[in-house]
């Protein structure tokens, strides 16, 4: 390294790698490769990020965070989650309660507030950090290397709350959020069960008890409700129908409370979807009020431009009505999917519509017409390369349970065979395993031993 001369402003090193030697212009405690390295998730592809590719699947889970902690850097530490987050040092600030100018020091390394365990754990319970990340901080660098899978080893730490929400905490927030639903997507509902259900309450927590503006509290109430709807998604992929059903409802009555279309629409086609699985073995009265509730969907949005929406909304109905009997309406509402999915789409719908597309309508319209008695028909929408690996093995699961059901068994294992791949490997998800169960039952008695003991071997700890 060059040596300093008089009167020459010190040379900043990256509290990250130690190496790299920050830019004048850089006014950040990071290099550009550590900014990268944080907001990039472990294992190859994309599948952690969330669906604006910004936040990752996981914010303190990283080799980056756990050397940053092995080697007693809490500053690094600290600038290592900001950078993960997409949180700027001001907005950190706010969720903290102190200055701007205080975080640079402490992610400079200028001042040790970090260093008291009680600063140190106050700023794990803002931001939610599973006390248990804390690990390395008693562990070699090597020891903390090789320490697997520390984000998903159960429930995150339950604290008090912030006693004041500021814009900054709903930004962080909103990236808990999306980063749920992505880890949901590419990995199962059992991987984020737990964490869910525990960010869920602590928002509760926070519109129960704390201050806010009437705009954050609006915000809040929105992030809330979405966030009871990925628990509900993440229970009933752990195939625990009834827990998702009382936060579905949670859902809507926040939506309600905050007169919010957007979340009340996402709530009641969820609600309508879990009714409607459930009314075979509950009675049709569950798949006449999921017909209600895609009617009450459809009226708040008939204003709303998207056609995926809309074509969303006319599924649910398609497959309600064929949980009813209703030939008629099942074939009236599945033709008005197909016809809205054949619209030119936006690239603004939110997020969570992003699944809605011809694999998800030509699965529900093979559900329907399996409800209805006839033989179920798929398009070839399920090689769409686009799906998330979750989605991709339940329609693949369905697929496999129609052939069986129809009585092309060799098909229907081949297809389960592929699916329990993924069972076994990155996808935690019950609910798909629940949909192969008669792939099992037919397979059986026709001597498929194999494939049978591969169905039995697959479980999650925790999950029905």
């Amino acid at each position: 390294m060059k040596r300093q001369r008089a009167g020459e402003t010190p040379q900043r090193l990256c509290v990250g790698c130690r190496a790299t030697v920050l830019s004048r212009y850089n006014p950040d405690v990071l290099c550009a490769g550590c900014v990268r390295a944080a907001r990039t998730p472990p294992g190859p592809g994309d599948e952690g990020r969330s669906p604006d590719g910004h936040i990752p699947a996981w914010l303190w889970d990283s080799p980056l965070l756990r050397d940053a902690l092995s080697r007693l850097d809490l500053g690094a530490a600290m600038a290592i989650f900001r950078a993960a987050a997409g949180l700027s040092q001001q907005q950190l600030a706010q969720m903290l309660g102190c200055s701007q100018s205080s975080i640079w020091r402490i992610e400079a390394g200028e001042r040790k507030t970090l260093y008291d365990i009680r600063e140190l754990l106050r700023f794990a319970d803002t931001i939610a950090m599973p006390r248990r990340m804390l690990l390395p901080l008693i562990m070699s660098a090597s020891e903390a290397a090789d320490t697997p899978d520390l984000g998903n080893t159960g429930p995150a730490n339950r604290t008090a709350t912030s006693s004041v929400v500021t814009e900054a905490t709903m930004e962080y927030l909103r990236a808990c959020a999306c980063r749920l639903h992505a880890q949901e997507q590419a990995a199962g509902g059992a991987t984020t069960r737990e964490e869910a259900l525990e960010l869920w309450r602590r928002v509760a927590r926070l519109a129960d008890e704390a201050d806010y503006t009437d705009d954050v509290g609006h915000e809040l109430m929105h992030v809330a409700g979405e966030l009871a709807i990925r628990a509900a998604w993440a229970c009933l992929d752990s195939n625990q129908p009834a827990r998702a059903r009382s936060l579905f409802t949670d859902a809507l009555q926040r939506a309600s409370h905050a007169a919010d279309d957007e979340l009340a629409i996402h709530a009641m086609l969820s609600m309508s979807l879990l009714l409607t699985e459930m009314a075979p073995a509950a009675g049709a009265g569950l798949a006449r009020q999921a017909i209600w509730l895609t009617a009450q969907a459809a009226g708040l949005a008939r204003r709303h431009p998207s056609p995926r929406l809309h074509a969303l909304i006319a599924a649910r109905e398609a497959l309600a009505s064929a949980a009813t009997g209703d030939a008629a309406g099942f074939k009236s509402a599945i033709t008005r999917a197909w016809r809205e999915l054949d619209r030119d789409q936006p690239d603004d719908d939110p997020p969570w519509l992003a699944f809605a597309g011809p694999a998800e309508i030509a699965v529900q319209e093979a559900k329907g017409r399996a409800l209805l008695g006839s033989s179920a028909f798929y398009q070839n929408d399920l090689c769409d390369t686009g799906l998330s690996p979750r989605n991709a093995a339940i329609y693949q699961a369905q697929h496999a349970a129609d052939l069986a059901v129809h009585g092309d068994l060799d098909q229907a294992v081949s297809e389960a065979a592929v699916v329990l791949d993924a069972l076994e490997g990155p996808v935690a998800s019950p609910r798909t395993l629940v949909r192969l169960r008669p792939v099992r039952e037919a397979a059986g008695p026709a001597g498929f031993a194999g494939f049978c003991d591969r169905f039995d071997a697959v479980s999650w700890p925790g999950c029905s």
